[in-house]
Order: structure tokens, then C-alpha cells, then sequence
């Protein structure tokens, strides 16, 4: 289980910048639940680091990459 200081940490590079998820395609009140649904299994993405939910990465052999690095090589 991790611990409220690594919490906060992948809070605070979630929220971030340079993050290429584009919190703009998306509504104020629809920001939080979008959060608490990446916070519930917060996972970075091998490849760019950004933090997303861990189900919602692609598995590539031992590495989970998200759709934005899959699409962009």
C-alpha cells in the first residue's frame, strides 16, 4: 500500500505540467471524477511518466504505456 507521501507526489505530477492528457476536452465538475477514477490505481506510464489509472494502460510484455504514447510511435 503506498504510503500519503508517494500519494501526494502522484497527485502533484497528475496535475502538473507538461501532462499531454488534455484536461480541456472536459467539463469543470467532470475534472474531480475523473481524478478520483485515476486516483484509485494510480499508475505512471512507462514510457512518459504521466500518472493514469493502471487499468486504463495498455500492457506491452513488462511495460504499460498510455493510448498517447501508443499513438504518437
Amino acid at each position: 500500500m503506498e504510503t500519503e507521501k508517494e500519494s501526494t507526489k502522484l497527485k502533484e505530477r497528475l496535475f502538473g505540467l507538461p501532462n499531454p492528457f488534455d484536461w480541456s476536452n472536459y467539463s469543470i465538475s467532470t475534472h474531480k471524477r475523473l481524478q478520483e477514477h485515476i486516483m484509485k490505481d494510480p499508475y505512471n506510464c512507462d514510457r512518459c511518466g504521466d500518472t493514469y489509472n493502471r487499468k486504463d494502460l495498455i500492457k506491452l510484455q513488462a511495460e504499460r504505456a498510455c493510448k498517447n504514447c501508443l499513438c504518437s510511435g
